[in-house]
C-alpha cells in the first residue's frame, strides 16, 4: 500500500492543489496570530526595560500611601505651611512627598545616581500636525535612558526635547518653536522651543523630555506611582543596595515600614519589568484571543474545503479502491491509504504554511514596531504544523470511512456526498436546528435583559446554526436563481444542471463562502449603523462642526477660513456681550480680552446652573478673586448673591442657521434661544431677562454696570444652539438693538461646516490654520468628538476585515476547487460536449456560469445573514448601553461585497474553465 500511496501522489498532484493552498493559508494565518501575543509581550518587555537600562534598582513610591502614613504619624518632613493642619489649632505642616524620599535615597551608601520618573500626557502641535507624547522630566545623566542625537537637553523654561519620530511627524527640528498643551484641550497652548532631538527606541511610546519644573504643561501625571530609579555604585550589587535602602529611614520620622507597607516598594530591574508586564497580561490575552478567534474561522473554512476535496477524490477513485479490495486489500488498508495521503499532504502543506507564516511575522511585525524573538515564532510554527496535519487528517476521516463501508462490487458505482435524508444529513439538520433555536433564544434574552454578555454568544450560535442549515437552502435557491435566464442558452442550462447535480458539494462550497461574506457584512453593517447613530446623536447635541470665536474677524480672515481645504462653508456671525438672568452684573476688568462674553465672572463658576443656561460653563477665563477685587463689594461676594451669567449673544442669519448638521432652534421676533430654560436665573412663565451694557459703560470699569445695563424680556426658546456657551437671536433683532442702544457688536464668531470626508489628520490641519489666523482665536465644535469616534470605528473595522481576509481567500479557493474537481469528474461529459459541437468558449462560459451561480447563492445568503447578525448586534448593544441605535444599511459597501464575491468567483473559474476547454474530444471519450 505504501507504493500505491506514493504512486497516487506522484501521478496526480493537481487534484490536491486546492487542499494544499487551503492548508498553507490557514496554517500561515495561525502562525501569525499565535505569534502576535508573544511578540507583543517581548516588545513591551524591551520597552519597559529601556527606561531602566542604566539603573540597578527601582523604588516604587506611592505618594498617597506615603502621605497617609505621614499624616497618621503626625509628623511632617518640611515644617511650615502645608496641606494638612494639626489638631487643636496646631500650625499646618507639609506632607511628605516622593521628592523627599529621593533626597534621602541620595544619602544612602552605595547610591551613585538616581532619577525621579513620573510621566504625563502632552499634546504637541506644529504646522497643522499634532501627536501625543509621554513627557518625562530631565533626570541625572548617569541614569537617563535617552541619548541625544542633535541639540541639547532642555534646562531652561519653555524648552523641550522630542524623539526623532515625533519631530519628523511634526516637521520640527532643533531651533524651531511649537505648541504644547494638555491632551484634550482644543484651545491655545504654550509656545516652546525645541532644543534637542533624540532617537526613539523600539516600541516605546513617543516621548518628550522637559525641565522638571515645566511638567505642568501636560497637566496631572497618569502614573499613580512615582518611580525612583537608582544606579548602584561600583562593586555594589542590586540585592545589596536594596538591603541598604530598606534599612535606611526613608519614611517620615516616627513611621515604620509596617505602618505603610504600600508606600515604598524595592525591586531589581528584572522584577520591575515583570511587574509592569503583569499589568498588560490581560490586554495581551484579549488581543491574542481575538486574533485566535479569527484564525479559528480560517481553520473552519479550510476544513470545509479539505473535506470537499477528499470527498470528491474518493468518489473519483472508487473503481481504483474497489479494484484494491478485489485483489485482497482490507477495509483498514484502504482507510489507511486515504488517511496516509491526507497526512502527507497535510505535513507538506503545513510545513510550507508555517514557513510562510514565520516569514510574514519577520517581515510585517517590524513595520508595526513589534520585535518578535525566535521563541515567539518557533512555538507558533510547531503549533501551526500540528494543527495543519491534524486538520487535514480529521477532514479526511469521513471520506476514508465512506470508502471502506461498501463492498468491492458496490464500490464500482458512483458515489455522492451525503444526501439530505442520510443519517449524517439528519444529524446535521438536527444540530443546525438546535443551534439556531438556542442561539435565537439567547440573543432575544440578551436584548430583553439588556445584557451584551448573553446576546453575543447567542448571536454566534445562531450564526453557526444558520450556516449549517444553509446547506439545505442552496439547492432550491440555485433553482430560483437559474430559472428563466439559464435556459436561454445551452452553456447556461448545462451550468445550472451541473451546479445542482451534486447539491451537497455545491452547498458546502457556497456555505464556506457564506461564512466569509456573512462575517464581513456583519462587521460593515454594524460599523455603518454605529456611525450613523453616533453622528446623528452628536449632531443633535452639537449641531455645528466648528465655531471659531475671537474679538473680531476681518473679511480676509473669513475668506481664508472659507477657502481652507476640507471646509464646505464658513459664515460670519455678529456677536454682542450680554448678561443672562436677573442677578448682579459685576464690573468688567479693562484688561479682559478674548471672546465676547468670556470675561471673568465668578457667577458662572459659583453657580453652575446659570452656566448651564447657555449650555456650558458660561465662563472660559473666569477669575473670581480678580473680579471681586474690582469693586464688586462684599454683598456681591456673598454666596447668597445671584450673579448674572456673561454670555455671547449670537445674531443668527438664515445662512448661519443652515450651516449646522442638525436643526438649530430658530427663535422668532421677541424670542431668545437658550440651552436650558430652567437654568436661567429669574426665568418665569418661559420668559427671561437679557441685559446689555452700552459700549461706553463696558469701557469704564468705575461705572456701576447694573445701573447702565439695557435689559429686555424675551420669551425663551429651548434648543440646540451654535455652541455650548452662548444664547442666540435673529440677526435683524440684534442689529436693531445695537443701533438703538449703542451696544458694541463685532463679527466675533465664524460658524464652519466641514466636508463629510474630513478625517482626523485634515481636521488637525484645519484647526491649526484657524487658530493661527489671528490672536486669541478659540475653537470649539462637535467635529472633534464626531471625527475622533468615527476614526476609532474605521480602525476597528479595517483590522477586523483584515483578519477575515484569510477566511474569504480560502472560501474563494474552495470555489475554484469545486469547479476543478467537477471538471475532472466530468471529463467524458466534456469530451462528448466537444464532440457534439461545443466550442472552447462555450465550455469556458459553462464553467463561468456555474461559478456565478455558486457565488450568487453565497452572496445572497451571506448578505442576508450578515445584515441580520448586524441588526442583532446593534439591538443588543442598544439594550446594553441605553443609546438609541438603529440599523443603517451601507448600500455602497453591500454592493461592493456582492461584486467582489461574484468577480472573485469568476476569476476562480478561469483555470478550471481552461482545463475543460482544452479537453480533447477523442481523449476524453476514452478516459477512464
Amino acid at each position: 500500500m505504501k507504493d500505491v500511496l506514493l504512486t497516487q501522489l506522484r501521478s496526480r498532484p493537481s487534484r490536491l492543489i486546492a487542499t494544499t493552498i487551503a492548508v498553507i493559508v490557514a496554517v500561515a494565518f495561525v502562525v501569525v496570530t499565535l505569534s502576535l501575543g508573544g511578540a507583543f509581550t517581548s516588545t513591551m518587555r524591551q520597552a519597559f526595560a529601556e527606561i531602566l537600562k542604566n539603573s540597578d534598582v527601582q523604588i516604587s513610591c506611592q505618594e498617597s500611601a506615603l502621605q497617609s502614613a505621614g499624616d497618621a504619624g503626625g509628623v511632617g518632613d518640611a515644617g511650615g505651611v502645608g496641606d494638612a493642619g494639626g489638631e487643636d489649632g496646631a500650625a499646618p505642616r507639609d506632607l511628605p512627598t516622593c521628592e523627599d524620599v529621593a533626597a534621602k535615597v541620595r544619602d544612602v551608601d552605595g547610591v551613585a545616581a538616581l532619577g525621579v520618573v513620573n510621566n504625563s500626557a502632552l499634546e504637541v502641535r506644529h504646522a497643522g500636525e499634532r501627536t501625543h507624547v509621554q513627557a518625562f522630566p530631565l533626570i541625572d545623566a548617569d541614569v537617563r535612558w535617552q541619548t541625544m542625537d542633535r541639540g541639547s537637553w532642555p534646562e531652561a523654561d519653555n524648552q523641550i526635547a522630542l524623539d526623532a519620530d515625533s519631530a519628523e511627524l511634526l516637521k520640527v527640528d532643533v531651533g524651531d518653536s511649537m505648541e504644547v498643551a494638555p491632551i484634550g484641550q482644543d484651545q491655545q497652548g504654550t509656545q516652546v522651543a525645541v532644543v534637542g532631538v533624540f532617537p526613539k527606541s523600539g516600541f516605546s511610546f513617543p516621548q518628550a523630555v522637559v525641565p522638571a519644573a515645566e511638567q505642568s504643561w501636560s497637566g496631572p501625571t497618569f502614573d499613580s506611582v512615582t518611580r525612583i530609579i537608582v544606579k548602584a555604585a561600583p562593586g555594589v550589587g542590586a540585592a545589596t543596595l536594596i538591603d541598604r535602602l530598606q534599612a535606611a529611614q526613608l519614611l517620615p520620622a516616627g513611621v515604620s515600614a509596617a505602618d505603610a507597607p504600600d508606600a515604598l516598594t524595592f525591586l531589581t530591574v528584572d522584577q520591575a519589568v515583570e511587574k509592569e508586564l503583569e499589568q498588560f497580561t490581560t490586554g495581551t490575552g484579549i488581543l491574542t484571543g481575538i486574533a485566535t478567534a479569527f484564525a479559528l474561522i480560517a481553520v473552519v473554512v479550510a476544513g470545509i474545503v479539505i473535506t470537499l476535496t477528499f470527498q470528491v477524490l474518493v468518489v473519483q477513485r472508487t473503481r481504483e479502491l474497489a479494484l484494491l479490495r478485489c485483489i485482497g486489500a482490507e477495509g483498514g488498508q484502504v482507510r489507511r491509504l486515504v488517511l496516509g495521503e491526507a497526512a502527507i499532504v497535510g505535513l507538506v502543506s503545513s510545513a510550507i504554511g508555517a514557513l510562510v507564516g514565520a516569514g510574514l511575522v519577520m517581515w510585517t511585525f517590524p513595520m508595526l514596531q513589534l520585535t518578535p524573538e525566535f521563541a515567539d515564532t518557533y512555538v507558533p510554527m510547531l503549533a501551526g504544523l500540528a494543527i495543519g496535519v491534524v486538520l487535514t487528517v480529521i477532514c479526511a476521516l469521513g471520506p476514508a470511512r465512506r470508502a471502506t463501508r461498501v463492498a468491492p462490487l458496490a464500490a464500482l458505482r458512483p458515489m455522492d456526498v451525503a444526501p439530505v435524508r442520510s443519517r449524517r444529513g439528519i444529524v446535521r439538520l438536527i444540530l443546525g436546528l438546535l443551534l439556531t433555536g438556542a442561539g435565537a433564544a439567547a440573543a432575544v434574552a440578551g436584548i430583553v435583559k439588556e445584557s451584551l454578555i448573553i446576546a453575543m454568544p447567542g448571536g454566534m450560535a445562531l450564526f453557526v446554526g444558520l450556516i449549517m442549515l444553509y446547506v439545505y437552502m442552496v439547492p432550491p435557491l440555485l433553482r430560483v436563481l437559474s430559472a428563466g435566464w439559464a435556459k436561454r442558452r445551452a452553456p447556461s442550462e448545462l451550468a445550472a444542471a451541473n451546479a445542482q447535480r451534486n447539491p451537497g458539494r455545491t452547498a458546502a462550497t457556497a456555505a464556506a463562502l457564506v461564512v466569509g461574506i456573512g462575517l464581513v457584512t456583519t462587521v460593515i453593517t454594524g460599523r455603518y449603523s454605529l456611525e450613523n447613530s453616533l453622528s446623528q446623536t452628536l449632531s443633535e447635541r452639537r449641531p455645528v462642526d466648528l465655531i471659531a470665536q475671537s474679538n473680531e474677524f476681518s473679511d480676509a480672515q473669513l475668506r481664508d477660513i472659507a477657502n481652507l481645504d476640507g471646509v464646505a462653508q464658513a459664515v460670519g456671525v455678529e456677536v454682542a456681550r450680554g448678561y443672562l438672568g436677573s442677578g448682579t452684573i459685576l464690573p468688567v476688568r479693562p484688561e479682559s480680552e478674548g471672546v465676547p462674553g468670556s470675561e471673568g465672572q465668578p457667577g458662572a463658576e459659583e453657580n453652575p446652573e446659570q452656566g448651564a443656561a447657555a449650555g456650558g460653563p458660561g465662563s472660559e477665563g473666569g477669575d473670581a478673586e480678580g473680579a471681586a477685587g474690582e469693586g464688586a463689594g462684599s454683598e456681591t461676594e456673598s454666596s447668597d448673591e445671584q450673579v448674572a451669567t456673561p454670555v455671547a449673544v449670537f445674531g443668527m442669519t438664515p445662512e448661519a442657521y443652515d450651516v449646522g448638521r442638525s436643526r438649530v432652534a430658530r427663535p422668532e421676533a421677541g424670542e431668545l434661544g437658550v440651552r436650558s430654560i430652567s437654568a436661567v436665573d429669574g426665568a418665569s412663565d418661559g420668559k427671561g431677562e437679557l441685559r446689555f451694557l452700552p459700549a461706553d459703560a463696558a469701557a469704564d470699569p468705575r461705572a456701576n454696570p447694573g445701573e447702565q445695563a439695557v435689559g429686555m424680556q424675551y420669551t425663551l426658546v429651548e434648543g440646540r444652539g451654535p455652541d455650548q456657551a452662548s444664547v442666540w437671536l435673529n440677526a435683524s433683532e440684534l442689529s436693531s438693538l445695537t443701533s438703538e442702544h449703542d451696544i458694541a457688536v463685532t463679527r466675533g464668531a465664524i460658524i464652519i461646516k466641514l466636508d463629510d470626508d474630513v478625517d482626523t489628520r485634515q481636521l488637525n490641519k484645519i484647526a491649526s490654520a484657524i487658530r493661527g489666523s489671528g490672536e486669541n482665536v478659540q475653537l470649539d465644535g462637535g467635529a472633534f468628538e464626531r471625527i475622533r469616534y468615527l476614526s476609532i470605528l474605521d480602525t476597528m473595522m479595517y483590522v477586523v476585515l483584515g483578519l477575515l481576509g484569510a477566511a474569504v481567500a480560502i472560501s474563494i479557493i474552495g470555489v475554484s476547487n469545486t469547479l476543478a474537481l467537477s471538471v475532472l469528474e466530468r471529463t467524458q461529459e466534456s469530451g462528448l460536449l466537444r464532440a457534439l459541437g461545443f466550442t472552447r468558449g462555450q465550455m469556458r462560459a459553462m464553467l463561468s456560469v456555474e461559478a456565478l451561480l455558486i457565488a450568487l447563492a453565497a452572496a445572497v445568503g451571506g448578505l442576508a445573514l450578515g445584515i441580520f447578525e448586524g441588526w442583532l448586534g446593534i439591538r443588543a448593544l442598544a439594550a446594553e448601553t441605553g443609546f438609541d441605535l438603529g440599523l443603517s444599511l451601507p448600500w455602497g459597501w453591500l454592493a461592493g461585497i456582492f461584486a467582489v464575491a461574484v468577480i472573485a468567483s469568476l476569476i476562480a473559474s478561469v483555470l478550471p474553465a481552461r482545463t475543460a476547454a482544452k479537453t480533447s474530444p477523442i481523449q476524453a471519450m476514452v478516459a477512464e
